[in-house]
């Protein structure tokens, strides 16, 4: 009980004090300095109940002394502080009368005098938090309050570059003369100050979810309109030309991101963003525009992206179920934002924005992951033509390797694991690859994935034969004797083993004739032919003709179909691709000049004829005869149908190999096999002429 009476006792004390604070403040005969002065002593001490109840009491004299206070010219910093102090009270408390149009017209004279331009920053930031308190009281606005509103900040500090030719609606506020600026500024004219109060005011809003439809419809009128003018125009928000005709600007733009993020995120204010047309098209115009702001800006990228990632793709972000339906173009129109991102300018910063570009197709690969199945048809066809595309541009740009190999390596891997198997999908891919092999990475990376794709055909089709082992061989008393090392075959038409990749285990499900026409026609597209070719001949010849019926499933690949078009046309190739033509026809010489089950067709052997005569013909002792004496060492011991109609072509040539100095010793050993293969002939035709 002692207690509690010492708390009333001291309340009363305290009470007493603040009374006695406003005694000069109701003494009429007092001076207006004396009668402020107590005024705002006292504002400064009491409790907002004993404020709440002191204001409804005594607003009339209370705003008769702060007019007078307001009304001479230059302030000092305090006598503004003190005068912002009072009025944001009269603001709190008086709230119903401001609503009924007390007072309305002075009070916002007073607050243009604070957002004067010319002020010190630290005078508009608190006078601009008292006009959006001010505006939230009155509720209905009349047009002098909308262009206080509209003029409060100065956005013509941005119409500089793209957006030089810029048109306002309304001027920012500006003193007429010297006398009205309360707190002059030396740097009246930074744009820093205009970012200031604009975040400000978003983080007000941000604040007011109760309110923020007002405030919406305020903010897209008189500031998104003049942000986004092209989109506001359309849909109806403005009708006149006035806005950033470029883009908005950057810092802005920054600002929108990061609270149009705190948005989307809260159910109640979510709700009201998606409650109209208008705001839609400006939420997409705002990540429209995000995901092409420059590499400088990399993080507010970051922000969007995942916004918007958030709202469209994993849906942890709220979206009206009426929404549910356009969420295919929603999604479509986030995949192509996305595409933006790899086109911004990097300012020197091309290893930042590299990064940037592989952190999206990061994002790329685990969407198709998590969510391609439970996306609609449309929208999976989006998705990949739009990294495919995007890929395109890139490896034709040309301005990272490492961003180029990866892309590539990403598309073929959404290709694979796609379930869908259309033919315009795979048409897609081969048109938009094929067009970028004139970069050694696109070649590097479609090898890498066709032969890895060749790795699974061979296994699947052809099983590694299981090699009986004979029994050791043991002495008298039990003990295995041990094997004589044989002698390594020197014989000079071995081949030596192939060096196989391991497969990748990422490749499970394809089918092979999606990705072959994939290949250009120059030397290494050929070689990854060639390298085709020969892993899928050697697996065949693994296997014995007479059992395959019995260890395989099907029949062999035929392989001269499958490849065979791309090596003749590569034959016919002009001298500058002597390389890819070299590497053909030894392709070629591969595939017919060996052992078949069945007689290859004629019209195909007369036209392999041709080739080889031709080839001999216009390219004599060259890389690509060597080929050619290199690849077809038993063309004579397999008595193919006419064969015989080289053999003056394969003398001639042997002649003028032979003879050459530098000549590779696999080439010199060649031209003896051949040359040993054609000793039968004269035995037994005596009347065969050799040239």
């Amino acid at each position: 009980g002692v207690c509690f009476t010492l708390c009333l006792n001291m309340s009363a004390k305290s009470d007493d004090k603040l009374k006695k604070r406003l005694k000069s403040f109701f003494d009429k005969n007092a001076s207006l300095g004396k009668r402020w002065k107590s005024l705002t002593s006292y504002v400064e001490k009491a409790s907002d109940e004993d404020l709440n109840k002191f204001f409804n009491e005594n607003f009339y004299m209370i705003y008769v002394a702060y007019e007078n206070s307001c009304k001479k010219g230059k302030h000092s910093n305090s006598e503004v502080t003190d005068m912002m102090l009072v009025l944001r009270n009269v603001l709190t408390h008086l709230s119903e009368l401001i609503r009924k149009k007390w007072q309305t017209r002075s009070i916002a004279a007073v607050l243009e005098k604070l957002l004067y331009k010319e002020n010190k920053i630290n005078v508009r930031v608190p006078g601009f938090t008292l006009l959006l308190i001010f505006l939230e009281a009155v509720q209905v606005l009349e047009a002098p309050q909308i262009d206080l509103f509209a003029s409060a900040i100065d956005m013509s500090v941005f119409a500089v570059g793209p957006n030089q030719s810029t048109r306002f609606r309304k001027v920012a506020l500006t003193a007429p003369d010297k006398t009205c600026v309360l707190v002059p500024s030396n740097n009246a004219g930074n744009p820093e100050n205009s970012v200031k109060l604009w975040e400000d005011m978003l983080a007000y809003v941000t604040t007011k979810p109760a309110v923020f439809e007002f405030w919406m419809d305020q903010l897209k009128k008189q500031y998104f309109s003049i942000f986004y003018p092209e989109v506001s125009k359309r849909v109806g928000i403005s009708d006149d030309d006035c806005g950033f005709p470029a883009y908005c600007p950057h810092p802005i733009q920054k600002v929108n991101i990061t609270h149009l993020a705190l948005w989307l995120s809260s159910a109640q204010i979510s709700t009201i963003l998606w409650s109209s047309e208008e705001n839609i098209q400006l939420i997409l115009e705002m990540f429209r525009q995000c995901c092409k702001l420059p590499i400088s800006y990399a993080d507010t990228i970051r922000v969007g992206i995942t916004t918007f990632m958030n709202l469209f793709i994993s849906r942890s972000f709220p979206l009206p179920k009426e929404l549910e339906a356009r969420l295919v173009e929603f999604r479509k129109f986030f995949f192509q934002q996305l595409s933006s991102v790899f086109t911004i300018n990097f300012e020197d910063k091309q290893q930042e924005h590299c990064n940037l570009c592989l952190e999206v197709v990061a994002q790329f690969k685990q969407i198709f992951l998590d969510r391609y199945e439970g996306f609609a048809l449309e929208t999976q066809e989006c998705l990949l033509n739009t990294l495919l595309n995007t890929t395109i541009d890139v490896c034709k740009n040309n301005t990272s390797a490492v961003l180029a190999r990866t892309m590539l390596d990403t598309v073929y891997f959404i290709w694979i694991h796609t379930k869908r198997n259309t033919e315009e999908m795979w048409n897609n891919l081969q048109r938009g690859i094929s067009s970028t092999f004139g970069l050694a990475e696109a070649i590097t990376q479609t090898r890498l994935k066709i032969i890895q794709l060749t790795l699974l055909i061979k296994k699947k089709m052809y099983p590694v034969r299981k090699m009986k082992k004979k029994p050791p061989q043991r002495d008298a008393d039990g003990n295995e004797i041990g094997k004589k090392e044989l002698p390594q075959s020197v014989c000079p038409d071995s081949r030596k083993p192939l060096h196989e990749d391991p497969l990748d285990p990422n490749i499970s499900t394809m089918t092979w004739e999606n990705i072959d026409e994939l290949i250009f026609y120059h030397a290494k597209a050929i070689g990854v032919i060639c390298e085709v070719i020969e892993n899928l001949q050697r697996a065949e010849e693994g296997i014995p003709h007479a059992a395959r019926q019995e260890e395989m499933e099907r029949e062999p690949l035929c392989l001269i179909d499958i490849f065979g078009h791309w090596l003749f046309e590569a034959c016919y190739l002009p001298d500058s691709y002597i390389q890819g033509k070299a590497l053909a026809v030894g392709a070629l010489c591969q595939l017919i000049v060996r052992h078949y089950g069945d007689s290859l067709p004629l019209e195909l052997l007369s036209h392999f004829y041709a080739i080889i005569a031709l080839c001999f013909k216009n390219h004599p002792n060259s890389i690509v005869s060597w080929s050619i004496l290199q690849n077809s060492s038993n063309v004579f011991n397999l008595a193919l149908p006419g064969g015989n109609v080289l053999i003056p072509h394969y003398i001639n040539e042997i002649k003028r190999v032979v003879k050459a100095p530098n000549i590779a010793k696999e080439v010199r050993l060649k031209n003896i096999i051949i040359t040993c293969s054609l000793i039968c002939y004269p035995n037994h035709l005596e009347s065969l002429s050799c040239p």
